[in-house]
């Protein structure tokens, strides 16, 4: 989403035809700050990862949108003790 498109969105409201992909990243969000410490978020979700193919969070979710980040993240905590 353009920083444009992002005033208007903040002005007019979100377009119906993206707020169910707006909830979704929203949602996710959430899961990243249960997840790890959160002023460690925004390094994360900007640096590459080699299970993401060598691409960070934001490039994933601006391509494929948030499905192949939750399949990562239930990848990758799936050895961890809950």
């Amino acid at each position: 989403v353009s920083r444009s498109a992002l005033q208007q969105w903040r002005s007019n409201g979100v377009p119906v035809t993206r707020a169910a992909d707006v909830d979704r990243v929203r949602e996710l969000s959430e899961v990243f700050l249960r997840k790890f410490i959160p002023v460690r978020v925004p390094q994360i979700v900007r640096t590459p990862g080699t299970g993401l193919g060598g691409k960070s969070v934001l490039e994933v979710i601006a391509e494929s949108g948030v499905e192949p980040v939750y399949a990562y993240l239930e990848r990758l905590f799936a050895y961890m003790p809950h």
